[in-house]
């Protein structure tokens, strides 16, 4: 069972690391718990066993920004199978506008008949909650827009169909920091992985007991590497 410091407990944390006073008492009054926030608290359970199945420690530091940090923070909406967060960048044609940051949390199958309702509904909550914010377009940055899945995965599969929805950027010749090879393996088999992620001894104690799981490993094996895309689908497109 999850359980945090006594506020007495938590507000000497706070002195250590040089809060000021009056950020200590709001941080005290915005604590949740399970009684009052039972929702909340069940998110973090969630991530707090997530944490520990693939980094081998409790917490949720060592997740990415993405995740649940942004989560914690309320710049996250779950809305349907997929999650958003708002944004501003750049446009495949180099303007810049309004963006919605598409992530895919873990659960339900990624079926093109929930991503198009997520899609719908992310329209309707930013376009009534946010007017002066309008969006041209929804971006992923994920490993499960790279390409070299479709080698393995069938022609139907939903993964395949929810790549074939984005427009990608283009690879960098030196794409050395979007090799994700590491967190793919984190995220596929739930755990944490010790050791070179491409190294024989490693592959060869993974299960390969799903599809996704043994083109990994193959992929893997074959010396090459997964990559994090970046993919846009312009307002036009998107459903």
């Amino acid at each position: 069972m999850l359980k945090l410091p006594e506020d007495s407990v938590a507000l000497q944390r706070l002195h250590h690391l040089g809060v000021s006073a009056r950020d200590c008492v709001e941080t005290l009054a915005a604590r949740r718990d399970p009684h009052h926030h039972p929702e909340l608290w069940r998110q973090l359970q969630r991530c707090r066993r997530a944490h520990r199945a693939i980094h081998g420690t409790s917490g949720i530091g060592r997740f990415g920004q993405w995740c649940p940090p942004l989560r914690f923070r309320g710049a996250e909406y779950g809305l349907g199978r997929l999650a958003y967060d708002r944004g501003r960048g750049e446009l495949p044609n180099g303007d810049t506008s309004y963006l919605l940051n598409v992530h895919v949390p873990s659960g339900d199958p990624l079926t093109t008949e929930s991503c198009d309702s997520s899609f719908q509904q992310a329209l309707d909550f930013f376009g009534r909650h946010f007017p002066d914010e309008p969006v041209s377009s929804f971006v992923c940055h994920s490993w499960l827009l790279d390409p070299q899945l479709a080698e393995y995965l069938p022609a139907d599969s939903n993964i395949v169909r929810f790549q074939r929805r984005f427009e990608l950027k283009q690879l960098a010749q030196s794409a050395v920091y979007d090799v994700c090879d590491t967190d793919v393996l984190r995220y596929v088999f739930g755990k944490a992985i010790d050791g070179p992620e491409g190294s024989d001894d490693l592959l060869d104690s993974l299960p390969l007991d799903t599809t996704m799981r043994r083109a990994f490993t193959t992929h893997l094996r074959s010396g090459r590497h997964w990559y994090r895309r970046t993919g846009w689908i312009s307002l036009s497109r998107c459903l």
